[in-house]
C-alpha cells in the first residue's frame, strides 16, 4: 500500500473512533442519581431548611427566647426503647433490624418538624393522660422497605417516592408499623409512668402536622433504622407542653435516683437523723389579744383564754405542728400529753432519703 493511501485512511479511522466514543457516551447511564446519593449517605431530603442565622448574636437572642430544660431521663427511655424495638421490628418484618439512637435535640416545634424528611408519613399521636400530642415521622424509605419485605421482596430498589401520594396499602402498612413503634415507646415510659399513645390522624404534609406554637420549645429525637440492609429513620417531635405533667420525673438523672450512691453511707445518715435531738413545744392555746390590753396588764389581772376543759394541746417543732394530744397529770404530779393524732407518717423522713 502506498504512503498516499495510508495518509488518506488515517483521518477516516480517527473519525470512526470519535463516532464510536460519542455513541458510547450517549448510551452510558448517569453514574449516580440523587436517590443513590441519599441511599449511600443514609439520609433524605428534609421537609424544609432549618432556621438559619446570619450572626451568632441572632442565634443567641433566638435561643434565649426558648426555655429549654434538659431532661436526662429521655435518653434512658429512648435507649431502652431502641433495645426493645429491634426485636419488635424483627418479629413484625421477619427480617434482621438494627436500631440506633442518632440524636436528641432541644429546639422549637417548627425547627423540629423541619428536620423530619419528606416524603413520609407523619402520624399525630395523642398521649393520654398527658392530654397532649406528639409528631412522629416514618420516612418513605423505611415504609417501602417494610412493605416490600412483608410482601416477600428482598434487596430490591425501593420505588421512587417523588410526585405521588401514598396508596391505601402503603398507609395501612405505615399505620401498623407506627403502632409497633409506639407500643415500644409506651413500654419504655412505663418504667417512669403509664401512658397510652394512640394515633389520631396521619399527615403527609408537614404544614398540617402542627402540635403547638412554632416557637414553643420541643424535643426532637431521631432513630436510624436498618432492616435487611435497607436504611430508614424514625423521628419524634415532643412539645414540652405535652410532657409537662411528668417533667419533674424526666429531669432526674437516672432510674432510682437517691441521696448518695453508697447504701452504707445512706444508712449512717438515716441513723444519725433518727438519733438527733430536736426542741419541741407544747402549746395549749393561742389567743389574739389587743395590744392595749397587753400594755395595761398588772399583777392580779385575769386573762380570759376561753379554753374548754377537754381541749387538746399541740406539739410543735420550728413552727410546724407535729401532733395533737390530751393534757393530763401523771401519778408523780407532773403534767403530760397523751398523743391522739399525728400529722406525719412515721417513715416520712426515711422515705425522703430512699425516694426514687
Amino acid at each position: 500500500m502506498s504512503e498516499e493511501n495510508k495518509e488518506a485512511e488515517a483521518p477516516d479511522q480517527d473519525a470512526m473512533a470519535r463516532e464510536m466514543e460519542k455513541s458510547l457516551d450517549a448510551g452510558r447511564p448517569d453514574e449516580l442519581s440523587q436517590s443513590d446519593i441519599d441511599e449511600m449517605m443514609g439520609g433524605a431530603t428534609p421537609a424544609k431548611k432549618v432556621r438559619e442565622f446570619s450572626t451568632l448574636e441572632e442565634r443567641i437572642i433566638y435561643m434565649s427566647m426558648l426555655n429549654f430544660e434538659k431532661l436526662p431521663m429521655l435518653d434512658v427511655i429512648f435507649e431502652r426503647m431502641v433495645m426493645s424495638l429491634s426485636n419488635s421490628l424483627k418479629n413484625y418484618t421477619s427480617a434482621t433490624a438494627d436500631i440506633t439512637l442518632n440524636s436528641i435535640e432541644y429546639l422549637s416545634c417548627a425547627d423540629g418538624i423541619a428536620k423530619i424528611p419528606v416524603p413520609g408519613l407523619l402520624p399525630i399521636v395523642h398521649a393520654d393522660p398527658w392530654d397532649g400530642n406528639i409528631v412522629m415521622g416514618v420516612d418513605a424509605k423505611l415504609l417501602y422497605s417494610t412493605l416490600e419485605i412483608k410482601l416477600g421482596g428482598r434487596n430490591s430498589r425501593p420505588a421512587p417516592t417523588e410526585g405521588r401520594n401514598f396508596t391505601s396499602i402503603e398507609q395501612t402498612i405505615g399505620r401498623g408499623l407506627s403502632k409497633v413503634i409506639l407500643k415500644d415507646l409506651e413500654d419504655a415510659f412505663a418504667q417512669l409512668t403509664d401512658v397510652s399513645l394512640d394515633i389520631e390522624r396521619v399527615e403527609t404534609n408537614p404544614q398540617f402536622a402542627t402540635v403547638g406554637q412554632p416557637n414553643s420549645p420541643a424535643i426532637y429525637v431521631r432513630l436510624d433504622v436498618e432492616i435487611d440492609k435497607r436504611r430508614g429513620r424514625i423521628d419524634f417531635v415532643i412539645p414540652y407542653l405535652t410532657i409537662e405533667p411528668i417533667r419533674n420525673l424526666l429531669a432526674k438523672v437516672f432510674f432510682g435516683e437517691k441521696l448518695g450512691g453508697d447504701p452504707t453511707w445512706r444508712g449512717h445518715v438515716v441513723s444519725e437523723i433518727e438519733s438527733s435531738e430536736i426542741e419541741v413545744r407544747a402549746v395549749l392555746h393561742e389567743e389574739q389579744v389587743p395590744l392595749e390590753e397587753i400594755l395595761s396588764m398588772k399583777p392580779g389581772k385575769v386573762l380570759n383564754l376561753n379554753i374548754q376543759p377537754d381541749q387538746e394541746a399541740t406539739i410543735q417543732c420550728a413552727g410546724e405542728v407535729l401532733c395533737h394530744g390530751a393534757l393530763g397529770r401523771r401519778k408523780n404530779g407532773m403534767m403530760a400529753i397523751q398523743v391522739t393524732e399525728t400529722n406525719f407518717n412515721n417513715k416520712e423522713f426515711i422515705d425522703v432519703l430512699d425516694a426514687d
